[in-house]
């Protein structure tokens, strides 16, 4: 899941309201834009291509897009909806940030907007890491259309392999652990930023109304999950993201290809793993 994290004092000393945020992909470009000047970068650029990928779907799910056609048999990325995010996110980065400088410029307080998960709060409300602390503010991810909101999502799961010999106390032992974890989940976000997956967990008082940067984080990020977009489940999942990842990465990264030749490069690739 992904949100936008910004700097409320560079928006202060910017010009712009602290308190009001980009809520649509526009007004992020446009005061990414107007942020950027001076030793300030207006917005960093997620350049890691699996993580880019996951970043991409919620975009394609904004545009009304869908990854597999023909009960996931092949699919076209080269429609207007799947190609105009990756124009947008070119945009994003080359108008604006095109060394994509990010890292630690923003923990020390030289980037106005940056788009990241839940798992990076304990690092930016860490004052002994980062001089942010007091600065920092989370946002829900920008939208094409606010009235039709989309972000990609992914969870952590627990698994049971299925052993040659089952062990039916060993099996006990790791559901009421699995159980116990996810009861205590509480903890998981309060120190690290992850939303729990427990109705039970997010609606208790100790989760909706306590304190600190890292669990009021957690909970902007959990404003977004009515509208959240998980991958489909496809035996050929991972390989397709590789390749799409790939094309993302020429597009944005390395401006190898233009966005419509990369997405129509993907799209066959892509199919030729589904055809097999």
């Amino acid at each position: 899941l992904f949100a936008l994290f910004y700097n409320k004092r560079i928006f202060q000393e910017g010009g712009l309201d602290p308190e009001q945020p980009p809520k649509s992909l526009t007004e992020w470009y446009d005061m990414a834009k107007a942020l950027n000047k001076g030793d300030v970068i207006g917005t960093a650029i997620y350049g890691w291509p699996p993580g880019m990928f996951w970043i991409y779907y919620g975009l394609m799910k904004q545009w009304g897009a869908e990854l597999f056609l023909e009960e996931g048999t092949k699919v076209d990325l080269t429609t207007p909806a799947h190609v105009e995010p990756v124009k947008w996110w070119h945009s994003l980065r080359w108008d604006i940030n095109p060394e994509a400088k990010d890292g630690d410029l923003i923990r020390t307080g030289k980037v106005a907007l940056w788009l990241d998960g839940p798992w990076t709060l304990s690092l930016w409300s860490d004052p002994e890491r980062s001089k942010i602390v007091d600065d920092y503010a989370v946002a829900l991810m920008p939208q094409h259309d606010p009235a039709n909101p989309a972000v990609w999502a992914n969870s952590h799961c627990f698994a049971l392999p299925k052993p040659a010999k089952p062990d039916d106390a060993k099996r006990a032992a790791a559901i009421k652990l699995m159980k116990w974890l996810s009861e205590h989940s509480f903890d998981w976000s309060n120190q690290a930023g992850q939303i729990p997956a427990s109705n039970l967990v997010r609606d208790s008082e100790q989760w909706q109304q306590g304190t600190g940067k890292i669990l009021e984080g957690s909970r902007k990020f959990a404003e977004a999950l009515p509208y959240t977009h998980f991958f489909p489940q496809h035996k050929m999942m991972f390989e397709v993201a590789d390749r799409i990842a790939a094309a993302l990465d020429a597009a944005i990264n390395t401006q190898a290809m233009k966005p419509e030749d990369a997405m129509q490069q993907a799209t066959e690739e892509v199919n030729k793993i589904l055809a097999q």
